[in-house]
């Protein structure tokens, strides 16, 4: 009867430690893929600076070409470019280039930056799911044990064994059989 009990309680305790193991697998897992997912977003960040940077000094150079074009055109129609009006027309022409360029800066720089907290929000909420994977694993691996421990560590009272009761119930069971036969118990 004992290897019963305790293949039972073995059993048991296997399942249990199957049970946090998994756990600590999925948690860590979760982790990781936030990570993962930092990363991507970081390198995602990486690339729109880097594209509004490109796209930035190509505004610029466009903003040179436009503005080199324009004073060709006013001295060939015979305007002096040191005049108020070639000033103003080349001015406004730089402001709007320097305008153009910032402005392609400034919106790379925002989404860059939500790209990055995105990858921080994943990378928390991984954190965040893995922690309650495992108050989980943990609560679950508790409610073994304490199931395990109400049944007399592992043993359920319908397989209990005489060795098995405690000491009043092992008394009175000893009192009993002294002045009946063996099995039939009355009171």
């Amino acid at each position: 009867m004992g290897g019963v009990f305790t293949n039972t309680g073995t059993l048991q305790g296997i399942g249990s430690a199957a049970n946090m193991i998994g756990g600590f697998y999925s948690a860590y897992s979760q982790l990781q893929q936030g990570q993962m997912q930092q990363d991507m977003n970081n390198f995602q960040a990486d690339q729109i600076l880097q594209q509004g940077d490109e796209q930035a000094k190509a505004v610029k150079k466009q903003g040179q070409q436009t503005l080199a074009s324009q004073q060709a055109a006013m001295a060939a129609n015979g305007m002096a470019l040191d005049s108020a009006t070639a000033e103003d027309i080349s001015y406004d022409t730089l402001e709007k280039s320097s305008l153009d360029e910032l402005l392609i800066k400034y919106n790379a720089n925002v989404n860059a930056f939500q790209a990055r907290q995105a990858g921080k929000n994943a990378r928390t909420a991984s954190k965040i799911n893995a922690a309650n994977t495992l108050m989980g694993t943990a609560t679950q691996v508790a409610d073994s044990w304490n199931q395990w421990a109400k049944t007399s560590k592992g043993k359920t009272s319908s397989t209990k064994g005489v060795n098995d009761y405690d000491d009043e119930t092992t008394a009175y069971i000893t009192r009993k059989s002294k002045y009946q036969a063996p099995g039939i118990y009355r009171d």
